[in-house]
């Protein structure tokens, strides 16, 4: 997780540390010229990114759904370590239903379009194999290095 300096109500933004090598999506798209990933560095990345959901998901005594996981959420340091962001849509899921169902029934749906499970979408029903899909949707996405073909065909 990146480390949260603060926070500013009045424009309604989040202050984190530092990250000089951007986003994973960034780092992707070899946004201004940058080398690619090699695949040592892709594997380490996707492993970081699994520990941290499983982190994230195995909170107690809620687990915490981060709804809006994608490679634009995913910082990188100057060691190319990985940690997600934007957290600001995480949805808590209630003590009661988080140790009865794995499952949780949502009003609205958030998040990004191309990333968000279809069953989430037709049925609002959220819970931690929602952030599972968007996970694996991001591991192709790691894989061939295309963010925006594979976003294409998903939607």
């Amino acid at each position: 997780m990146v480390l949260l300096l603060g926070a500013c109500p009045e424009y309604g933004c989040l202050v984190y540390e530092y990250m000089s090598n951007g986003s994973l999506e960034d780092r992707l798209l070899r946004k201004g010229n940058t080398t690619s990933l090699t695949w040592q560095q892709r594997f380490r990345i996707a492993s970081e990114i699994a520990v941290g959901l499983l982190f994230l998901h195995q909170t107690k005594p809620e687990p915490i759904v981060h709804r809006d996981l994608k490679p634009g959420n995913i910082l990188l340091d100057h060691n190319f370590v990985s940690k997600i962001s934007d957290v600001g849509l995480a949805r808590l899921v209630p003590p009661s239903v988080a140790d009865t169902v794995t499952q949780y029934r949502m009003t609205s749906t958030a998040g990004t379009f191309c990333y968000i499970d279809p069953e989430y979408q037709q049925t609002g029903m959220l819970g931690v194999k929602s952030d599972v899909y968007s996970l694996g949707i991001m591991f192709l996405q790691i894989i061939t290095a295309r963010t925006s073909e594979i976003a294409k065909t998903c939607c």
